[in-house]
């Protein structure tokens, strides 16, 4: 929800003064407390509430948005050299003018309605914990099967799991790997690379997605063994 709100409020065409913030620790405790205290009384749908965010995302620990198990922002103070400028609002704004930005469940949206679905779940095993509940392999098989059930062209990211690969599979997905960066932020000046799974289904037979995206390599999988994580 915080997260969204700050989409939202940059599409009503949200404003940012790095001057009204202070790069302190005890500045950002301070108000990370009045965060989450706005937070626990449904006060976050405010632009004040995206300033702070954006706030926090740049100097908050290496940008990292991380949630407890209560719902509440608890990602330490970064300790960077200064507050930086907005970059981008306004362009933003004109870009997003008609999009629809909402929090929920997979579960409750009808997939049907899109001409093309990007999926980009929590990586299985790797991001599940960061935000209040989780996200169970339960969760990553039932939005599979929505995927499927609502049929349409879609882009699947995970992360590199051969048991999410081999149930793609199943589903009539084109499985691929891709090493792609895994750093957050700016903050980080030599992120790791990784690899991780890209799939495409609904795009007709013999399509040859490998010329369509730079760096992506067909996953070739034995079916016969055991699924392993």
């Amino acid at each position: 929800p915080m997260l969204i709100n700050f989409f939202n409020q940059l599409k009503d065409g949200l404003h940012y003064c790095p001057s009204n913030f202070e790069n302190t620790k005890p500045f950002y405790y301070s108000l990370r407390d009045k965060y989450n205290e706005n937070n626990r009384n449904g006060l976050m749908n405010t632009p004040d509430s995206a300033r702070q965010f954006f706030y926090f995302n740049q100097q908050g620990f290496k940008g990292l948005m991380r949630l407890n198990k209560s719902g509440g922002f608890n990602v330490p103070f970064g300790n960077y050299p200064k507050t930086k400028p907005a970059k981008l609002f306004n362009e933003f704004k004109l870009l997003a003018s008609q999009w629809e930005f909402i929090h929920g469940c997979f579960s409750k949206l009808d997939f049907t309605l899109g001409d093309l679905l990007l999926v980009d779940p929590p990586y299985y095993k790797n991001f599940v914990n960061y935000a209040e509940g989780g996200f169970s392999l339960d969760d990553q098989i039932s939005l599979l099967d929505k995927i499927v059930d609502a049929d349409k062209p879609t882009i699947y990211f995970n992360s590199a799991s051969i048991l999410i690969a081999r149930e793609c599979l199943k589903r009539g997905f084109s499985v691929y790997k891709i090493l792609a960066p895994r750093g957050m932020n700016t903050h980080t000046d030599s992120p790791n690379t990784v690899y991780e799974l890209i799939a495409f289904r609904g795009f007709g037979k013999g399509r040859k997605f490998a010329s369509l995206v730079e760096g992506i390599k067909l996953w070739r999988i034995n079916k016969k063994l055991p699924n392993a994580a």
